[in-house]
C-alpha cells in the first residue's frame, strides 16, 4: 500500500462498488466526461504545436529578411 502504510490485509467488509452498480446513464456521463476531457488535452497540445510552428517560421523568416538587408546593405547592423 502507498502512503507508509503497513502491507496488512484488510479484512473488513467490501467497500468497493462494482461497475455493475452503475446505471447506464451514469455510465455513459463518465464516458462523455472523458471525452471531453481528452479532446480538450488534444486540442490544446495540437494548438500549442501551431503556435510553436507559427513562432518558428516567423522567427526564421525575420532573421533570412534581417540578412538579406545586411547583405544588400539595405541597412547597416552595428
Amino acid at each position: 500500500m502507498s502512503g507508509g502504510q503497513d502491507n496488512e490485509q484488510y479484512s473488513g467488509p467490501e467497500r468497493r462498488q462494482s461497475l455493475s452498480e452503475l446505471s447506464d446513464v451514469q455510465i455513459e456521463k463518465i464516458a462523455n466526461r472523458a471525452y471531453e476531457l481528452a479532446t480538450e488535452h488534444i486540442y490544446k497540445e495540437i494548438g500549442k504545436g501551431v503556435v510553436r510552428a507559427a513562432a518558428y517560421i516567423i522567427g526564421t523568416a525575420m532573421l533570412a529578411l534581417a540578412a538579406w538587408l545586411g547583405f544588400s546593405e539595405k541597412i547597416t547592423l552595428k
